[in-house]
Parts: structure tokens; sequence; C-alpha cells
């Protein structure tokens, strides 16, 4: 038409910028709308509505909102375009307030009105608006529209009224596919899983065929509740129903499932069998190797992730600095803290809580106290108990005491898990009448109940201090009978103080509670040792073999460079072992000439005193701190982390050689963390 010289009219620019619109062709669309912008629109709503709805399509909604206002005419179609905009754009209350304008300039609400109005505050989460919005669909006839009403029911579940929206699904006379997909969804995101498969029957009976959204919704039920039969059930449904479009939504979530279930070897087969994956996809696998234990394998996932060259989003990243955490690995999980700076994730409560946690079992307190000082989120409740149970990991109690009073001071109502870390650094730091004054204080001052797990932590404070007939005392006057954690607990106390009375009469009711517990028969077996009685030794450890029980074997880890060195105890298998060995005989030597007498009570074996010895400088840790000693600048820190508690004379001995060789060594053993200076513990001793 140009070309021809023929003359371009509003209604030619119409038709022209709506099929720029549906072809989604931005620069040719932006070239008709300078044409429309330098005549003017002329008045004509149809051409208003068609550039709005056109700069609305690739988010231009404040252009759209200059060229609306400056629209003489307006019809309701404009003003439902720019509705829509602000909607497909997130500005919710932005998309409210021009509904209540164009309420004010008259113009009648249609359904397709109605529909943007109720997603936008299905996104506010406002349930007084959201009734109002009800109101007005009754008020405007249309309790017969379909979708209408099943956007309710969508907004009703997300704001957690699940009552309103099964009423408003009843209303439903004609439901559609969509609107049992919206109230099944309702129901498990309000937490009614099982009230959503009886859902699923109901529309199964009426005959409708479900579909992939379907069972996605169901799927995320089972993860939410860790139902893996009802998964499984899913699954062979999605495997008969050949038809279904197992899309990377269907399987992400199936994979997901799996994950949350424990379920890895599932999980990583539908992985591997995967054709389309995407960052959630990856994410779902990473995070259920993290929260199983599997910390090296999500790790190593993703780098796996990063070589096919998939972007990472907060949530992988988070997961990989827990994974961290429990590595212990200080190098790994700097790195981890960087790439979510440089990929300029925000920085909310959920991943200031997983970096201090991180630094915290990394040994790095510093780190910690700097992440919760200068966090400029405001601090929920979760964060003050992460620091708090740094604190106790580290032997703080103080500290851990005075962030109390802080937290109530900043207006963070305390609660259970607040009250478990602090009874816990309580008993780190030997502050038996701290701690026993804060039980006291739970159920009367905070209103808190407290649970069989904090009467462990008070039984251990007690027993670690040797107050065993306070701890028993304690025991008797609980509300319920003691379980497995308040018995564990209380035999411990049993057998660092050598109480055999009362370490058997513990072990025996624990054994009817849970006898396939190695933990049990080990410290029952090191009470007997610990007094020599070796026949009761044997019998216990032939009482494991008779039930298949088998202990734990204890080992320490040590990360030099980017490979982590594991060592056992007695472990000659090290490629090194020949220096090794050669330093520990040195260490040793100079131990002595210092005055270090080896504490041979904590070899728990029938063998002779020069036994007992050598059999104690193959600890594991004293293999690790060997390697790390031979492969570390001088002066920098050794860290350690061990899955057993660190035994009377490796402690001695790490106390001694720290000294010896003026270097920090920080060991995390399985209670907490020991950090070795110059000749001194920061325990105190006391662990």
């Amino acid at each position: 038409m140009e070309f021809y010289g023929l003359e371009i009219d509003e209604c030619t620019c119409t038709f022209a910028i709506k099929a720029c619109t549906y072809l989604l062709d931005y620069e040719y669309g932006m070239g008709v709308v300078e044409k429309v912008l330098d005549r003017g629109t002329g008045g004509n709503v149809f051409l208003g509505s068609s550039v709005i709805n056109f700069l609305v399509k690739f988010d231009h909604v404040d252009e759209a909102r200059r060229l609306f206002d400056g629209m003489r005419r307006k019809d309701v179609v404009s003003w439902n375009t720019m509705i829509r905009g602000y909607v497909k754009t997130g500005c919710f209350e932005e998309a409210v307030k021009l509904f209540l304008d164009m309420r004010g300039y008259g113009t009648m609400p249609t359904s397709v009105t109605m529909l943007c109005l109720i997603q936008a505050l299905e996104g506010i989460g406002n349930a007084v608006l959201g009734k109002c919005a009800h109101g007005c669909v009754l008020e405007l006839g249309l309790r017969e529209d379909v979708m209408v009403l099943t956007a309710l029911v969508n907004m009703y579940g997300k704001i957690g009224d699940i009552r309103s929206s099964s009423s408003v699904f009843d209303m439903i006379e004609r439901k559609s596919l969509v609107s049992w997909n919206a109230i099944i969804s309702a129901y498990i995101q309000n937490g009614r899983v099982t009230d959503s498969f009886t859902l699923f029957q109901r529309l199964i009976y009426t005959g409708l065929d479900f579909d992939s959204v379907t069972i996605v919704s169901l799927l995320q039920g089972c993860s939410q509740i860790s139902d893996l039969n009802m998964g499984k059930i899913l699954h062979g449904v999605i495997l008969r129903r050949k038809c279904f479009d197992l899309n990377v939504i269907l399987m992400t979530s199936l994979l997901a499932l799996y994950s949350k279930c424990g379920a890895l070897e599932l999980a990583k087969y539908i992985f591997a069998h995967m054709k389309e994956k995407n960052v959630v996809t990856w994410t779902a696998l990473l995070v259920g190797l993290a929260q199983n234990g599997h910390a090296e394998d999500a790790l190593r996932l993703f780098c796996r992730m990063q070589v096919e060259g998939v972007p990472p989003n907060s949530v992988t990243l988070v997961s990989l600095i827990h994974s961290c955490a429990h590595l212990g690995s200080l190098r790994k999980g700097k790195s981890v803290h960087a790439r979510l700076l440089r990929g300029g994730f925000s920085l909310d409560d959920i991943s200031m809580t997983a970096l201090l946690d991180m630094y915290s079992k990394c040994g790095k307190i510093n780190y910690a106290e700097k992440i919760f000082s200068y966090c400029w989120i405001s601090k929920d409740v979760v964060l003050w108990n992460s620091m708090i149970s740094c604190y106790g990991l580290h032997g703080n109690g103080h500290q851990a005491i005075n962030l109390l009073s802080r937290m109530i001071d900043e207006g963070v109502k305390p609660n259970e898990t607040t009250f478990l870390s602090l009874l816990v650094a309580c008993s780190h730091s030997g502050m038996v009448e701290e701690g026993i004054d804060l039980f006291d204080k739970m159920e009367p001052v905070y209103n808190i109940r407290p649970l069989d797990k904090h009467y462990a932590c008070c039984v251990d404070i007690l027993s670690r201090a040797g107050r065993l007939d306070e701890a028993q005392a304690f025991i008797a006057k609980m509300p319920f009978d003691p379980q497995s954690d308040v018995l564990e607990s209380m035999m411990n106390g049993c057998r660092f103080y050598k109480n055999i009375d009362i370490g058997v009469k513990i072990a025996d009711k624990l054994l009817a509670l849970d006898s396939v517990n190695p933990g049990i028969y080990i410290v029952l077996s090191n009470i007997y040792a610990e007094v020599k009685k070796w026949d009761e030794v044997n019998y216990v450890r032939d009482l494991m073999r008779n039930r298949a029980v088998k202990k734990t074997p204890g080992y320490s880890v040590i990360e030099i460079g980017n490979l982590d060195h594991t060592f056992f105890a007695g472990d000659d298998s090290h490629p090194e072992w020949d220096k090794v060995n050669q330093l520990l005989k040195t260490l040793r030597v100079a131990a002595e000439a210092s005055g270090y007498v080896a504490d041979t009570s904590c070899v728990l074996r029938d063998v002779d005193e020069q036994k007992k010895v050598s059999l104690l400088w193959g600890h594991s840790e004293r293999l690790a701190i060997s390697l790390g000693l031979l492969h570390t600048p001088p002066g920098s820190v050794i860290r350690i982390r061990k899955n057993l508690r660190v035994c009377n004379d490796c402690h001695n001995v790490t106390k001694i050689i720290s000294k010896l060789v003026q270097r920090e060594i920080v060991v995390r053993d399985a209670n907490r963390f020991h950090h070795f200076v110059d000749g001194r513990c920061s325990c105190r001793d006391y662990w």
C-alpha cells in the first residue's frame, strides 16, 4: 500500500498492528506504532486498544499506560487490555486500582475483566478484596461462567480459604477438567492431600478424562507428605496412559517425588531417561541428593550441570551450600557463595541462613557472625536460631544466651527450636544452672511446651556434669515415658563417669526400645571396657554379631586443594603413608619430650600397654593432621572433620601438637567444634 501510494488510515493500522501482535513481530510492530503516534489515534478506540495490546504483549506497560491515559474514548476492551497488562507483569496493585478507576468511569466489567481482577487478587493474597471480587461476580450475573468461577476456586486456594474454594467449586454446574484441576490443586496447596485424592476419585466417576496437569498436582501432594507408595501408583498411571504427554514438568514432578522420599535410584533412572531437562529438573535431583546425605554426589551433579551449560538458580545454589555444610568443605562453600553473588541472586532469609549454617559448620564462626551482623533483610526466627546453634556448636554458650535477649528485644518470638539450640549450647559449655533455668522458663514465661528432645538436652546437661542422680530424678519427673534420645543422653553420662549399675539398667531399657541401634551396644561395651570387664565386653559384641548389628567405623577427613582425603583408624592405604607415618613418629617423640603421657584408658581392647599406645597413634584424626602438616603452608589452619566423638587422648595430643607446630587445628567431631591453638582447646576440656 505504501509502495503504491495508497492512503494508510486508522483501519489499516489497526489490522497491521494486530497482525504484528499475532506474529510477535516487535520490530515491524513498533514501526506501525510510530506511524500511529505520529498521526494520533484520532479518537479511534479500536486502534488505540490494538496499540495498547501490542505494547502490553511486549511488556511495555508504562508506554501502554501513557497512550491509554491519552485516549479520549475508552471502551471495555481498552480497560481489559490495560488491566491484563498489569497482571501479566506482576503489577497486581496497579491492576486493582485501574479496575476501581474503570468502575468510576462508568464502564461495566465483563467476564474478561473479572478474570484479570481475580488473578490480580490471587497475586496480592488479600482475602477481603477476594470476597469483594466474588460479590462483584455475582452482581454481574456471572454465576454460570465456568472460567470465572474456576478462577475464584484458584484464588481462594492460593489465599488459604479452602472452604470458600470448595463452596465455589460446588456452584459450578458444568465442571470442566480445568475446574477439577483447580480444586485438586487448591486442596494440595492447603495441605489437604488425602482429600485431594478423594476429589480425584470423584473426577474419575464423572467420566471426565484427567490430564498431566492433574497428575502433576497429585505428585506434588505425594511429595508434600512423602507418600512413596501413592507416588508409584501415579507413576504406573503415567506408564499405562501412553497418550500422556511426558513433558518436562510431569517428569520433573515424578523425579522430585522420588528424591523427596529418598528413592534416589528411581530418581536417577527418571533423570537419565528424560529427553528434555531444565534447571528445575537438575535442581530437583541435586536437592534430593543433598537432603539424603549424598553431598558429594550433589556437588558432582552440579559439575555436570555446568559442563552441560545449564545455568543454576538460587534453589540450586542454596542446596549446594547445604551440601558444603554437610561436608565441612570451606573451599567449596566459599566458591558457591561467590557464585551466588556473581549470579546477582537476591540474598533472602533462606540463602542467608544457609550461608550462616555453612560457615558455622566449616569452623568459620567469625564469617557466620559477619553474615548475621551485616544481614540487611529482616531477620526471621530461623536466622536467629541458626546463629544460636552456631554458638552452641562452637561452645559459646554465653553468646547464645545473650542472643536470646537481643532476639526478644527486636520483637522476634522464640520457638521450640530456639530453646533446643540454647540447651545444646549450655550442654557444650558446661552451663548447668543456666540450662536448667532456661528449661524451667520455657512454658511459664515463653508459653512453649517442652518436647522429648528438650528433656533429652537437660538430661545431657546434668549427666555431662556428673550429676547422674539429678539426671535420674529429672527423668522420673517427666510427664511421659522417656524415649531413646533421653535414655541415650543418660547412658553417655554413665559411660563417662564409669557408673556401670545405672548404665546397664539404661541400656536394657534402650535395647527394648531400639534393638538395632549400634550406638547403644557400643556405649554399653565401652562402659564395661573402661572398668576392664572384658567378658561382658565380649558378650555385648557377640550380641551385636548375632543380631546383625554393625558398628559405624570411625574416620576423619581433611580437604587439601580440591581433594578430600579420608583416613580410618590404623589406615596405611594412603599413597603417602610412609611420609605420614614418619611425621607421626617425629610428633610422638616431641610430644613425649614435652610431658605427654598416653591415656590408654581410651583403648577399649584387652591388649598390653605398649600395643594400646601404638593403637592410639593410629587414630584417624592424627593421620589426617599429619597429612595436613605435610601439604599445607606453615601457619595456615588445618581443618579436620570426624564422624565420631574425639577421644580424650586424641584431644590431649592435638593440643600439644598445635603448640609444637604453632598451627591452629580445627576439628569438627560428631558433637561440636574444637579449635586447638597454642596448647589449648576452645572447649576448655569440656565436651
